[in-house]
């Protein structure tokens, strides 16, 4: 193709890469050296935080991660991914460098730069715009584009906490210098925003990097036949408008299955550890199963490059989903250390996935006209109803003393989860139509 003659790499994997960085620098970053740096804060004598106010800053970074997603996603789908992305960087700057200073003398200021900060910066460099990046450049590719994206998580998680931990102690341990290392990596990622073209049709290209209108039919028909992957957008079919994938089935049956992942990501959190810490395993070993998921995150971001764009990623989604049920029932009595590293291994696999199939599946089974809106009213759902996971595991574990009951309300979520996966009708007569 004309494609391959101007360009050796098809430029839309650059773009989703310098995405991905533009994440991992702003967003990535945040969350990694906040969770340092906060914790440093409230063990200096003078903070003027306490933990009321503290956990309040906490929920309030919950709430503004998933209530504004759908402001968001319309902001996104109007102006543009890179345009998400540099409101992002912008308050990301701001909180690191110059909020930290107000957060010194007052607990409200930590809310205020901390809470709502933290879950602005969030929303604005990671699945909406990211999902935006990779809904312009690729069709077929899609699944494969978005999986790269979360390789940022892994780039972040093995090196932010080093940095941070290594600047503080290096500046004789003020805590705010912490939140400088992410004021300054996201000065780097408003840097690369500057180089993200927002469609292949601005460099004369089309998603895919086909460019010509008389192999789009012949690509497509190849393309689904190839990969057995539904996508509205190589149809023919135009888009569904966002009121109205609100009336359809499987926007819910989607937005359940992301909900049951969201708990897989809660439930490692807290109790997380707990659990294993009250039947008596160490904390030494606990930490190093815990350090051991990077190395399961990279396996399975490489599988989902190969598979989603040849397996329904909804389908891939209920699979993990039912594998998990089983593990988190089995983990409710953790007797061996084997459930330790089942629990955190197959969680993280659960993880890795809803964070790609979420979106990407959204966007086949709808389009990408309204994709914007459609993804931020999902993280709503997933932020608000998966919000009340660590409250739950507290409830059960105070009336019965046990983290169990809460895993198997856990495990029974998975499970409808898995089983709404598969229920999502996939409209295969107009991929027969397309490829006849």
């Amino acid at each position: 193709m004309e494609t391959e003659k101007k360009y050796k790499i098809f430029p839309g994997w650059i773009m989703v890469v310098l995405a991905m960085f533009v994440l991992t620098f702003v967003g990535n970053f945040m969350v990694q050296a906040t969770t340092t740096a906060n914790s440093l804060m409230m063990k200096d004598a003078n903070t003027a935080v306490n933990r009321t106010l503290y956990g309040l800053a906490f929920t309030v970074a919950a709430l503004c991660k998933g209530f504004p997603q759908p402001f968001f996603g319309a902001l996104q789908d109007k102006k543009g991914s890179v345009f998400v992305f540099r409101i992002g960087a912008i308050v990301a700057i701001f909180v690191g460098l110059i909020g930290c200073h107000l957060i010194n003398g007052s607990g409200i200021m930590f809310i205020i730069m901390y809470g709502i900060g933290s879950g602005v910066i969030y929303m604005c460099s990671s699945q909406i715009p990211t999902a935006g990046v990779v809904n312009a450049w690729f069709v077929r590719k899609r699944g494969s584009a978005q999986t790269i994206i979360q390789a940022g998580t892994i780039v972040a998680g093995l090196t932010a906490p080093k940095i941070v931990n290594y600047v503080v102690k290096t500046c004789e341990n003020p805590w705010y210098y912490g939140y400088y290392v992410f004021g300054v990596t996201a000065v780097i990622g408003l840097i690369l925003t500057f180089f993200i073209k927002e469609n292949p049709e601005k460099m004369g290209l089309k998603p895919d990097g086909e460019i010509t209108a008389k192999d789009e039919g012949r690509l497509a028909k190849q393309a689904l036949s190839k990969f057995n992957v539904y996508v509205r957008d190589l149809t023919g079919q135009e888009a569904i408008p966002y009121k109205e994938a609100l009336r359809v089935p499987a926007f819910w049956m989607i937005s359940f299955a992301i909900v049951a992942g969201t708990y897989c990501n809660n439930v490692l959190q807290n109790p997380g550890p707990l659990v294993f810490f009250d039947y008596g395993y160490s904390s030494d070993f606990v930490t190093t199963v815990m350090a051991s998921r990077q190395i399961c995150r990279v396996v399975v971001i490489f599988l989902l490059f190969y598979l989603t764009s040849r397996i329904e990623p909804i389908r891939i989604m209920g699979v993990i989903l039912a594998i998990n049920a089983a593990v988190l029932v089995w983990c409710a009595y953790p007797t061996n250390e084997l459930c330790v590293w089942a629990f955190y291994m197959v969680c993280t696999a659960s993880i890795t996935t809803y964070l790609v199939v979420g979106p990407v599946a959204l966007t086949n089974y709808f389009g990408k006209k309204d994709a914007g809106k459609i993804i931020g009213f999902m993280l709503l759902l997933t932020g608000v109803i998966g919000s009340l996971s660590s409250t739950l595991s507290g409830v059960c574990y105070d009336m019965t003393g046990s983290y169990a009951g809460s895993f198997y309300i856990f495990a029974g979520i998975c499970l409808i989860g898995a089983i709404c996966s598969f229920m999502v009708r996939l409209p295969k007569k107009l991929i027969s139509k397309v490829q006849s």
